[in-house]
């Protein structure tokens, strides 16, 4: 069972399962060719990727947004199920690292990849995981939050626990195989989360969601980038 996150000639075991593009139950954006090839090596690689960015689905499984971004010609290197495997849920590594994905937007997909968490956020809609959709789609209830965007507030669904737990594993192994990616997201002058666009952040290095490149994007909108940052320092000083 594969638990490694793939670039180039590199690979970085972060403990958790991780479907690759070339398995038989992988989610392969490669036939499609939606994706800019890096014809470099890992050394090279590793002097360009200085960010990584979150994103949330806004579908009930990985499947339908590996679907949907298929048919809108857009491409990510990693999706998150919403399933609970040992604590975890499952990762699906669908282009290597190398590939350049289009999750972020033109001129914005370079410096770094992107993961899409699947799940449903639309909690400002209504029940979006009554005992009837979690029965359709097989997957846990949700968590919901009410969380400031863009200078208001949203009431938002969460990630699940098992969700969280694979995303701060992914992203640990992400910040190993490129140390220019600071485990951290964007802080004003007091400290205090960035919860809103920050244009085309040039100059920064770390984590995003995908709300600090574009104002019309609200994801991840009330994801615990606190608690990411402490699980992800404990990481880092333990090895795992």
């Amino acid at each position: 069972m594969n638990t490694s996150i793939w670039t180039a000639e590199k690979s970085f075991n972060i403990g958790c399962r991780v479907i690759k593009w070339d398995e038989p139950e992988g989610l392969n954006f490669l036939p499609y060719k939606k994706y800019k090839y890096r014809n470099c090596k890992y050394e090279e690689i590793k002097n360009v990727l200085t960010k990584f960015t979150v994103h949330w689905s806004n579908t009930y499984k990985a499947k339908h947004a590996f679907d949907g971004m298929v048919a809108m010609n857009f491409s990510s290197n990693f999706l998150i199920e919403d399933d609970n495997i040992d604590a975890y849920a499952t990762i699906y590594q669908a282009l290597p690292i190398e590939c350049t994905g289009w999750s972020q937007g033109t001129g914005f997909n370079d410096s770094g990849a992107g993961v899409e968490i699947a799940y449903n956020p639309r909690a400002w809609e209504g029940d979006m995981y009554d005992n009837n959709d979690c029965k359709k789609w097989n997957v846990p209830k949700h968590e919901t939050t009410v969380a400031p965007i863009h200078g208001t507030k949203l009431k938002v669904y969460l990630p699940t626990q098992a969700q969280m737990n694979s995303l701060i594993q992914l992203i640990w192994g992400y910040c190993e195989l490129f140390p220019k990616v600071k485990p951290e997201f964007p802080k004003d002058k007091n400290g205090n989360y960035i919860t809103t666009v920050m244009g085309y952040p040039l100059g920064y290095n770390g984590l995003l969601n995908h709300f600090h490149w574009k104002r019309g994007k609200i994801d991840c909108c009330g994801l615990d980038m606190k608690k990411i940052e402490k699980e992800l320092q404990k990481r880092i000083k333990t090895g795992y």
